[in-house]
């Protein structure tokens, strides 16, 4: 029976994408929508094997729709790769080359989230990625981990929630490598990740991976460093380049380029933000801050306001290089980093290191702080009290940077990188040095009070056995065991040696005292610093009562300027302190508030509406699991409550609406991308809203 295709007469794929807030299906999409191509991938015994991502798209050969690829978004202009499939009779001719040419011609990057060994076999085929040995691949196109995978040679961790990337491949046990410590004496960590199901189906199970075959790796990458970041550097030049350069993006003079003009006329940004951006591009380009590869990434990062989304600790644990400018990791040998588009080579703010090819880079410290300062100058908002006399004058205090650095101090051991990341001190860096050191709070002497921190972050078991067996001690146990056994003997510490800085009792004394401050970082860092230590310092009661008082002052400050965003922020933390503190009726309560303010967003100008997600997952989620805790009766009464508390003078979202709403929402576990989908066609459509609605509340409340 021959194959009834899916036919595109303009020869224009369609794009499916989750604009809202869940992912989609893959597997799905394909039964419900291209039943002859998933048909065909049964047949073929292949697996789908990443079902979750955001953006299916056709791949079309003569106007037929022949198979798919399946994209994650990383950010707006960074695509990993999750699956490709083409019908057998339709491979061959280079459809998937013709795909990898579209991605990166657009000014996208583009990743590959584990391949198969037959991808990377076509990669190398297309001149993207070369065999250093006869099993051994470097890629021009990374290759991302699926982090409940990954594997290693060594039991150290790594965390989940950050992207694992390599451009290493081994053929032979079919696996990425990521080679994060073997330039170390003593040390070699190589991540690699579990068989792949459609590669164990077709050449069967891997070998047995010994402490042989990860010494062979760390060899051969030590003694051909130099040679292997050359090749990664040509295959580099050999990828397609954006075609979309600073001349159509931004362009020269005054006027608007066709592209930006383009999204002022859809309503995604303003005139004046457009004007600011092409002003801020138009500098750095002019300054080789940013170049036409990566253009259009930095159009996005500055058009999505994008901030760094890798926390310290990520950053450090992975032990990679970051962009100097949003701190996000970034590939060995790219011309501008993936996530804000600027230009690593920027006024040599890296220089290679001949023998090692892990590190590759030196990073430029004072123009990453500098770069980071600007960044986040323009980008952070804190909220801040007016009128409260606290009742004395403060001057403004250091103790959040302090804390910052002691609790960075006391996980890395680095002062220079501290400095690196924590930006914006209020006190220069030299004082602040001096201040830790003088003080007392740090030192580089190895003691019995430093010496479990420097024998957990640099000696391994063999040598701990060592340093027991020489002084006549018992060997056996854990790795901490040995290390106490050490403290509590009378072994001498004047032979150690160590280059990283440790915390005195003194600062962790300080970092206990201070331990409320880590409790604001985490839920109170949208609210002034200052301000907040002022209000907790005048006011009694415990850390929590004093929270709720002073988010309280918030509230009150946010409903006189009618400040939507605030009242969410403040509501978010009132809910946050209020399950902390195991108070579940004003969790519940605040969770309300703020579902019922979002679901009728009336400070919205009709413009954004295309843009706007009215259910945040977060507040749903968490609505969610209240209701296992109270009955739907309180529930509704709840939601009766917060809707009477805002007084709306009329809706967008009518009450009865909102509450249908919350009741599907409640009652079942429903799509919320669906939901939002929904709300959106229904209430905020083009032609739906009148042209009265303000960017604020004023209209809204009694």
């Amino acid at each position: 029976m021959a194959t009834e295709f899916i036919i595109r007469n303009d020869n224009n794929p369609e794009f499916i994408h989750n604009d809202l807030s869940d992912y989609l299906d893959v597997e799905s999409i394909l039964k419900e929508k291209y039943g002859y191509i998933y048909e065909a991938i049964q047949n073929e015994g292949f697996i789908l094997e990443n079902n979750w991502g955001d953006v299916f798209k056709e791949i079309l050969f003569e106007n037929k729709v022949v198979g798919f690829t399946f994209y994650e978004l990383n950010s707006a202009t960074n695509f990993i790769l999750n699956e490709i499939y083409i019908l057998p009779e339709f491979r061959g001719n280079s459809l998937f080359l013709l795909e990898i040419n579209i991605i990166l011609a657009s000014g996208n990057s583009l990743s590959i989230l584990q391949p198969t060994k037959n991808i990377v076999e076509i990669l190398i085929h297309y001149g993207f990625a070369y065999k250093l040995n006869k099993n051994i691949v470097a890629s021009a196109i990374s290759f991302d981990f699926k982090n409940e995978n990954v594997l290693s040679n060594s039991n150290e961790g790594f965390d989940d929630e950050q992207i694992m990337s390599s451009n290493i491949y081994d053929l032979d046990i079919r696996s990425i490598l990521l080679l994060m410590d073997i330039s170390t004496p003593g040390r070699n960590i190589i991540y690699y990740h579990e068989e792949l199901e459609n590669d164990f189906n077709r050449y069967g199970e891997r070998k047995h991976l010994n402490n042989s075959y990860f010494n062979e790796i760390k060899e051969l990458f030590l003694q051909n460093s130099e040679e292997f970041t050359q090749i990664m550097f040509d295959l580099k030049d050999k990828l397609p380049k954006s075609q979309l350069g600073f001349d159509i993006v931004v362009g020269h003079g005054e006027e608007f380029s066709d592209y930006m003009q383009d999204i002022v006329d859809e309503g995604i940004i303003s005139k004046n933000k457009a004007h600011r951006i092409k002003e801020v591009l138009t500098e750095e380009y002019e300054r080789g801050e940013v170049t036409d590869d990566g253009i259009i990434t930095r159009f996005n990062f500055f058009l999505n306001d994008l901030d760094s989304q890798i926390g310290i600790s990520d950053i450090f644990q992975l032990n990679t290089n970051l962009c100097p400018y949003c701190h996000n990791p970034i590939n060995l040998s790219d011309e501008s980093c993936s996530i804000c588009g600027y230009n690593l080579f920027f006024e040599p703010d890296f220089d290679f290191m001949d023998d090692d090819f892990e590190e590759g880079f030196v990073i430029d410290k004072d123009n990453i702080s500098s770069s980071l300062s600007e960044l986040f100058e323009r980008l952070d908002r804190k909220y801040k009290l007016e009128n409260i006399n606290y009742g004395k004058d403060y001057s403004t205090n250091h103790d959040l940077d302090q804390f910052k650095l002691l609790k960075f101090i006391d996980e890395y051991h680095n002062l220079d990188f501290a400095f690196l990341i924590i930006n914006n001190l209020k006190l220069p860096q030299e004082i602040f040095s001096e201040l830790l050191f003088n003080e007392g709070y740090v030192t580089y002497e190895i003691t019995k009070e430093t010496w479990s921190d420097f024998a957990n972050s640099d000696l391994i078991v063999d040598e701990l056995k060592d340093i027991l067996r020489d002084n006549g001690l018992k060997v056996s146990g854990k790795k901490q065991e040995l290390i106490d056994r050490i403290g509590e003997s009378d072994i001498s510490f004047d032979e150690f040696v160590s280059d990283k800085l440790f915390l005195t009792q003194k600062g962790k004394d300080y970092l206990n005292d201070y331990s409320w401050i880590e409790l604001y970082m985490n839920f109170l860092s949208m609210f002034d610093f200052d301000d907040f230590n002022r209000f907790h310092d005048v006011n009694d009661g415990d850390f929590n009562e004093i929270v709720s008082e002073y988010l309280d002052e918030h509230i009150k400050l946010a409903k006189k300027k009618r400040d939507f965003d605030y009242l969410i922020n403040c509501f978010s933390s009132k809910a946050i302190f209020a399950e902390l503190d195991e108070n579940m009726d004003d969790s519940l309560k605040w969770e309300m508030r703020r579902f019922c303010l979002a679901i009728n967003p009336v400070y919205l100008d009709k413009s954004y509406y295309n843009f706007y997600i009215p259910l945040n997952k977060e507040n749903i989620d968490n609505l969610r699991l209240l209701n296992d805790k109270f009955s739907i009766d309180m529930l509704m009464d709840s939601f009766d409550e917060s809707w009477d508390y805002f007084k709306f003078n009329r809706c967008i979202v009518s009450k009865d609406d909102a509450k249908a709403i919350l009741k599907r929402l409640l009652n079942n576990h429903e799509d919320l991308k669906l939901i939002n989908k929904e709300i959106k066609d229904m209430y905020f459509g083009k032609n739906r809203m009148d042209n009265t609605l303000q960017t604020d509340l004023n209209d809204y409340f009694k």
